[in-house]
Order: structure tokens, then C-alpha cells, then sequence
């Protein structure tokens, strides 16, 4: 059964049952009020008939006649018949309701007296006195029962069919409005579905707002869920173009040292084999983080803290990269060095400022000049590496975003890239509890300086 028809059913019970608990309460006690109401009516007639006969007796002035017509008009249910006598027993008037009914209280006794039978007839004996001489009798012949008299037989049957009336009325209403309620909650409850359907194929649209509560907030948590989805899938695609990016620098200097072999402008001996195992175990480092992609909730942030010589590790990248910068004829000087021993994630820092020096290389003209200083803050014991070109420089309003993803400030189609490269320098040295900053003016160059505590503190 559809929650539509489960509401409307709903409704429509609740809504009988209602009003049929209102009408029968509301029937007993407007009945009971009423029966309360016939009984002090006729005892307020008894006592005006005995007044009026008394007074009527002791005073001569008053014919028969006269007190006949008085006493017919006391004839009300459930009164039916009046006798007068005298204190010896003569009859002095005989008053009674005649068989002359109107059609509707032809119909209504009709009725009663299939639904209850006629009623049986009391008659009751009242002595007239005045200062304790006996003036006669009068005898009233009524229904047993005030409650069983034709007026009240015929308001009790109009209370239970106005009963049965506002029951109908009320069980349409419930129909009409349980029809409109359910159709609007099967409405919102089908949007709702369909817009958990679009989130699992990927779709995320705005929701259409809806006047019910539980379904708001059904629909904000399916959206605050597609969003969240859609920004981890960002994410990995962030992390993954990270990493492939990562995988040029590598590339480019083996492919470099290979053609300047293979050109006989570089010699195989022992530093250049170094130099291509380097890149090597960088090629390996990334794709081992690559396979972990496979596990979609998998973390990728782990770091690998080892103590190495920085010297050492600088020099083999700026090795690595000379001959690149020396097709170029950019010059590359390394200065400064430190005397300690560096404790951080090596592949990370070394992903820096290869990211870092492959900006100053494609930036800077024919016969420009990059220089790598290395330096120690004794202060807060921090490593600073400072990378300083003197190529094409750059605007304030492009330095603002040169850390964001996917940003690339110069569009010529000379500077290829796919601007994830300082980004991905910028991430790995906020990991590694470092930063990275850039001084630069439009034409003047670029300083990029890197900053690392000289031992990872978590």
C-alpha cells in the first residue's frame, strides 16, 4: 500500500472516529438536558394547575368554562388529560388532547412507535386544600415518564440523524482534504526519489524547497551528501592530477639525460647513473601512492620521515635538471649549505622544489640566471631554501592565486602546463609543517622561498 493511500486512510478513521466520540457525547448530554428540561417543565406546570384550581374554587367569579379553558392550556407533553373534582367526588371539568394531529406529528409518532413502542399512561392524584380544609382533586393523566413522551422521543431522533448528518459532513471533508494532503506529501516524497536518483548517477541539482519538515531536511542531507561526493571526487582527481604532474619532473630529466647520451653531450659515468636512479625511485614512490587510488577510501596523506643530507639531496636535483636549463642556456647556481642532518618526508620536500625550480626554468628567457641558496634560522631552528630567478616576473593580482589548483596566470601558448605545479609545492610544504612564499615583481623576477622546520614535529 502507497503512503498515499496509508494517509488518506489514516485521516479518514481519525476524522470518523472524532466525531463520532463529539456526536455521542454531545447526544447524551444534550439528551440528558433536555429530559432534565421536560421534567422541571412539568413540575412547573403542576404547580400553576394546583394554584389556578385553588384560587379558581374559592373564588365564585370563575365558571367551568372558564377553568377548562385554563387548564387546556397546560395540556403539554407530558400532560394529556386534566380532571376536576369536588372534595364529594362530582366531576367539575374534564380537559384532554384531541386525535387532530398535524401530518409531520402523524409521521413522527409513527415512527417513534416502531422505534420504541407506545408509551403507557400514569395517572397521578392531587389533593387542592387551602389552610387544611379540602377544596377537591385533581387528577392528571400523563405518559409514565416525561422522558417517554412523543416531544422528547422526537428531539432524541433528531439528535442522532443531526448526529448522522454532521458525521457525513465530516467524513466527506476528511476525504476531500485527506485526498489533497496525501497527493501533496506523495508528490514531495516522488521529487525526493527522484532527486536521490540524480545523486547516484552523479547528477546533483538544486532541490526544490517543500513546506513539509521531515522531507526538508531529507532533501538537505541528500544534498549536503551529493556535495560532500562531489567534492571527494574532486578531490581524487585533484590527487591523481597531483601525481601524474608529479611524474613529468622525473621524466623530463631522464629523457633529457638519455638524448644528451645518446647526443654524446653527456657522459655515462657514475654521478649521471646516480642521477637517472634518483628519478627512478621517484617514479616508484609515485606510482606505489597511485595503486593506492584503487581502495576509493584509501588516505594518501601519509608521510615517510627519514633523516637525509639536504646538500646532497639539492645538488642531485639540480643536477638532475641542468641539462634542461643548459638546452636553454639559463645558468643555475647552488649557494649556502647546511651542517646538519635534515629530518623530514624527503620525496615531498624534493617534489617542492623540483615543482619550484621547473617554474624558474620555464619562466625565465634565454641566458637568465636561477640561484638555489640554502640557509638556517638558528632562531626558529628552520631550513630555508630560496629559489630566485630573474625571468619574466609576477603581477599582484596573479601572485594572490599562484598556490590554487588548476591556475595558470600566464595563458600564452609558449608556457605550457597545467598549472598544478606549485600547488602541489604548496601542499607538500604545509605537510610537512613548512610554507612556501613568493616575492615578485611584473619583469623584475621571482623569489620563491621555502621554509621547514630542520626536524617534523607532529
Amino acid at each position: 500500500m502507497s503512503i498515499r493511500k496509508i494517509m488518506l486512510f489514516v485521516l479518514v478513521v481519525v476524522a470518523v472516529i472524532s466525531v463520532a466520540i463529539n456526536a455521542l457525547v454531545l447526544t447524551s448530554l444534550t439528551d440528558r438536558y433536555f429530559k432534565s428540561y421536560l421534567s422541571d417543565n412539568y413540575e412547573g406546570h403542576i404547580q400553576q394547575i394546583k394554584e389556578y384550581t385553588q384560587n379558581a374554587i374559592e373564588s365564585d367569579s370563575v365558571s367551568y368554562n372558564q377553568m377548562a379553558l385554563e387548564l387546556e392550556t397546560h395540556l403539554d407533553e407530558p400532560i394529556i388529560r386534566i380532571k376536576l373534582y369536588d372534595k364529594a367526588g362530582n366531576l367539575l371539568v374534564d380537559v384532554q388532547k384531541t386525535d387532530i394531529e398535524t401530518g409531520d406529528s402523524k409521521r413522527y409518532r409513527g415512527m417513534m412507535g416502531n422505534m420504541m413502542g407506545k408509551s403507557t399512561e400514569e395517572v397521578e392524584q392531587i389533593k387542592i386544600t387551602s389552610d387544611g380544609n379540602l377544596l377537591g382533586y385533581i387528577n392528571i393523566t400523563r405518559n409514565s415518564t416525561a422522558e417517554n413522551s412523543v416531544v422528547a422521543k422526537l428531539f432524541k431522533a433528531s439528535l442522532i440523524r443531526n448526529s448522522a448528518f454532521s458525521t457525513g459532513i465530516a467524513l466527506t471533508f476528511a476525504i476531500v482534504l485527506g485526498f489533497f494532503v496525501s497527493r501533496k506529501m506523495s508528490r514531495a516524497l516522488k521529487d525526493t526519489a527522484e532527486y536521490a536518483n540524480d545523486l547516484q548517477v552523479g547528477e546533483i541539482r538544486q532541490y526544490s524547497k517543500s513546506g513539509i519538515i521531515e522531507i526538508k531536511q531529507i532533501r538537505e542531507r541528500l544534498f549536503e551528501l551529493g556535495t560532500r561526493l562531489k567534492l571527494k571526487q574532486k578531490s581524487r582527481k585533484k590527487l591523481l592530477d597531483q601525481m601524474i604532474h608529479q611524474t613529468r619532473t622525473p621524466l623530463t630529466i631522464m629523457k633529457t639525460h638519455l638524448e644528451g647520451i645518446e647526443d654524446g653531450v653527456i657522459d655515462t659515468n657514475q654521478e649521471t647513473l646516480t642521477i637517472l636512479l634518483n628519478q627512478i625511485e621517484s617514479l616508484t614512490a609515485i606510482i606505489s601512492n597511485m595503486s593506492g587510488m584503487i581502495d576509493a577510501e584509501s588516505e594518501f596523506d601519509e608521510l615517510n620521515i627519514v633523516t637525509f643530507d639536504l646538500n646532497v639531496m639539492i645538488e642531485q636535483i639540480v643536477q638532475g635538471l641542468l641539462a634542461s636549463f643548459q638546452k636553454k642556456k639559463i645558468s643555475i647556481q647552488l649557494t649556502g649549505k647546511l651542517n646538519k642532518g635534515c629530518e623530514t618526508d624527503q620525496f615531498r620536500l624534493s617534489q617542492a622544489l623540483y615543482n619550484v625550480l621547473t617554474n624558474a626554468y620555464k619562466y625565465s628567457l634565454e641566458d637568465g640566471h636561477v640561484d638555489v641558496n640554502i640557509s638556517f634560522d638558528k632562531l626558529l631552528q628552520n631550513v630555508v631554501i630560496t629559489v630566485t630567478d630573474d625571468g619574466i616576473g609576477i603581477d599582484d593580482e596573479t601572485k594572490e592565486r599562484i598556490f590554487d589548483a588548476y591556475f595558470r596566470g600566464i595563458t600564452e601558448t609558449s608556457f605550457s602546463g597545467d598549472g598544478l605545479g606549485l600547488y602541489v609545492a604548496s601542499e607538500n610544504m604545509h605537510r610537512i609543517g613548512g610554507k612556501i612564499e613568493c616575492v615578485s615583481e611584473k619583469g623584475t623576477g621571482s623569489q620563491f622561498i621555502l621554509t621547514f622546520p630542520h626536524k617534523y614535529i607532529e
